[in-house]
Formats: C-alpha cells, sequence, structure tokens
C-alpha cells in the first residue's frame, strides 16, 4: 500500500472520502523528537518545544530521547541514573502537554553499535528502560526478537543519510521515508522508493532538533492518544504522510 502525503489544506475540513480516493483526516501527530534536557544536539526545552507545536496545530507528540552509547555511556556508572537523564525531556514535555492538551508519548531513538544504525522504537517503557541495560550493544537480530516479543514497532530512521544505510532486510519492520532535519540530507526520496519496493512500513518525522526542521509526522482519522493507539494505526495502515512540499 502507497503512502499518500498530508493535504495541509483539506485537513481544515472534516474528515469524508474524497472523489480522488484519499481520505481526509484531521489528528496530526510527531512520530521523532528531541529536547534539549535529555539530548544536548538539541536547541529547545522541552517545554518550549510542546507550545511550538500547539502553534503548529499537532495533537500527539512522540519523544524520541537519543538512546547511545554515546549519550548514556558517559553520565554515570548508576543505570538508573542514566536513564532518569534520557527521561528527563519526555517528563518535562508531558507536564506541558497536560497543560496544553497535547498527548506526550515516549519511545526511543537506539543508536546500535552492532551496525551503527539508527532505529525508532516504539512500545518502550519507563521500566523496560530500567531493567533493560545496554540495548545498544545487542545484535540486530537479538534486538528484533526483542521487540516482537513485546510488541514494539521497529522502524529505522533516516537509513540513506550519509553515513548509514539500510538495515538487513529480513530484520526490517518499516524505515522513515521522511525525515525533516534540516541540516543533514536524509535522501529522503531514496528511502521512499526503497520502502514502496520492498513493501515496508513508511513513516515521516521531523527529527525535531530546532525550529528551522521541516516538519513531518503522521495524520489520522482519530486522535492518538497512547502508545497502542499509535502502534494499531501505523499496522492497519490508517494514516497519511506528512511531507512537505
Amino acid at each position: 500500500m502507497h503512502h499518500r502525503t498530508f493535504d495541509w489544506f483539506n485537513h481544515f475540513y472534516p474528515s469524508h472520502n474524497r472523489k480522488d480516493g484519499m481520505v481526509k483526516m484531521k489528528y496530526k501527530t510527531e512520530t521523532h523528537l528531541h529536547c534539549e534536557e535529555s539530548n544536548h544536539c538539541s536547541e529547545v526545552p522541552a517545554e518550549e518545544m510542546v507550545k511550538h507545536y500547539k502553534k503548529l496545530g499537532y495533537h500527539t507528540l512522540i519523544v524520541t530521547p537519543h538512546y547511545s552509547r554515546a549519550y548514556l555511556g558517559t553520565i554515570t556508572p548508576d543505570w538508573d541514573m542514566r536513564v532518569d537523564y534520557l527521561l528527563f525531556g519526555y517528563q518535562k514535555a508531558k507536564k506541558m502537554g497536560k497543560k496544553l492538551g497535547i498527548n506526550i508519548i515516549l519511545a526511543i531513538e537506539l543508536t546500535s553499535n552492532v551496525n551503527r544504525c539508527d532505529y525508532l522504537i516504539y512500545g518502550i517503557t519507563e521500566e523496560f528502560l530500567r531493567t533493560n541495560t545496554g540495548l545498544y550493544d545487542i545484535e540486530l537480530d537479538e534486538l528484533v526478537k526483542l521487540c516482537k516479543l513485546n510488541d514494539f514497532l521497529l522502524i529505522q530512521a533516516h537509513p540513506f543519510r550519509k553515513g548509514h544505510e539500510p538495515g538487513e532486510l529480513k530484520y526490517q519492520m518499516g524505515i522513515e521515508v521522511f525525515n525533516g532535519r534540516h541540516v543533514l540530507d536524509a535522501k529522503n526520496n531514496l528511502a521512499k522508493k526503497y520502502a514502496e519496493a520492498n513493501d515496508l512500513t513508511q513513516l515521516s518525522g521531523t527529527d525535531f532538533h530546532d525550529y528551522l526542521d521541516h516538519k513531518g509526522g503522521i495524520i489520522t482519522n482519530q486522535e492518538i492518544k497512547n502508545i497502542q493507539e499509535f502502534k494499531n494505526v501505523i499496522r492497519k495502515k490508517q494514516y497519511q504522510l506528512i511531507i512537505p512540499n
């Protein structure tokens, strides 16, 4: 199934079937973002980030802090303190989201020490992060098994960015076909072609680090209020990709 891009004009109208077969949807979800508190590569504090997305009309934000040896391995030997650091931005975003009426969901962007690829893992919980240490060191086949066992959704981020390449196809659940980081060329056109050629789940995400990043995400007919609802719409392909022109 090919995913259509988001019709910016028509999302302001009630959902109904169009003559061209595309369904008008109205709930916007960001799938990939970083805030300053947990990732020093991000320039925007969590509270300001949530306010920014509120103004842009998003309903749900999935916070995806970098989970890598480079970020976590040098903070402290205490694993719980590492997880505290990882979750700090998400927790601040959640408090602001509650005030502004935006759903805030936790995920991670894992950098594998095995193949140096980045993977977005949706469905992971604080409890799981505290009881399973050093996920960045496990082999890819074991990571896939772990995700399937725990009903996590595993999506490779920006697979064609310089220094990256698609992981082994037999382990792929899906890939980002749009990544909006403005200072790094994700070669989104190659990712889109690769996903279509291999019938992979497609995702769009801003990879938000600062205000200049090009906004991506998905748009759905129902408001996504929790991670299970997100996984459901992705697996059932009940969404459209937000891809700026």
